[in-house]
């Protein structure tokens, strides 16, 4: 079976084995529009790599049930109704609901990551979860609560490489922890690929949630800004008008509301 169908029957099957949350809270539909973009580069790295194909999958099932946990608390930070042209969890259950679930997805996560009976590679995915978490406490505490004008450009991609690129650099690290003997030199290196393209990958999502539509992105267009959450595309915005994060906030806002 391909990657993909077999990453979404597996999700799809260790979601079932709740049967009552499965009841309640079924996701069959939001499974089927998934890309599982992090899943394949993990198992690409691996493959070419000479990892055994069974223990990347296993992995990158946990990067999968990890970035599911994800989205489902982003919506409830970003008071987002929508997810891959669906209702989100938040719109179906409530806030509460979708902050819960999400807990449980991240315990699975890290039960999940556990099955490629890697020690190393565990250390590696809770190191990962940690700066994902962190990333996100910073964005809501340093970037969205307080977006000042001193902020520099290198404090608001370092927020972006923590919430997002963590997740690429495990898929880029982990196939090197699994059962192939290389230096930790390389292993380090390839974690920062991931971490840059990780990186790119959110820079490119912030750009699109300025310039997109929401029938395009599957999610609010403009989010951002909306909610007042500094950006790196809206960090260089503000240099080219010469204008500050609320007048530049305060100006979207007036247009839309023409």
């Amino acid at each position: 079976m391909e990657l993909v169908p077999r990453l979404r029957a597996r999700l799809a099957d260790l979601l079932a084995r709740d049967p009552l949350l499965a009841r309640l809270l079924p996701l069959d539909d939001y499974l089927g529009s998934a890309k599982f973009n992090r899943a394949q580069l993990l198992t690409r790295v691996a493959s070419e790599n000479g990892v055994n194909a069974e223990t990347a999958f296993e992995a990158a099932l946990g990067i999968e049930i990890l970035h599911l946990a994800t989205l489902a608390h982003d919506d409830v930070l970003d008071d987002s109704d929508l997810r891959r042209r669906q209702d989100s969890l938040r719109r179906r259950a409530g806030d509460r609901v979708a902050i819960l679930f999400g807990d449980v997805l991240f315990a699975l996560a890290m039960e999940q990551i556990q099955r490629t009976q890697s020690r190393e590679c565990t250390r590696l995915f809770i190191d990962c979860v940690k700066t994902t978490c962190r990333g996100e406490t910073l964005q809501d505490l340093y970037l969205t609560r307080s977006p000042g004008d001193d902020l520099g450009l290198e404090s608001v991609l370092d927020v972006a490489r923590g919430k997002t690129g963590a997740l690429f650099a495990f898929c880029t690290e982990a196939p090197f922890w699994m059962d192939v003997e290389v230096p930790h030199e390389v292993r380090r290196a390839m974690g920062g690929i991931g971490l840059e393209s990780g990186l790119a990958y959110q820079i490119a999502d912030d750009v699109l949630d300025i310039m997109g539509e929401s029938g395009n992105l599957g999610k609010p267009a403009c989010n951002d800004l909306i909610k007042n959450c500094l950006t790196a595309p809206l960090f260089l915005l503000m240099g080219e008008l010469r204008m500050s994060f609320e007048e530049l906030r305060s100006a979207y806002l007036s247009r839309t509301q023409e």
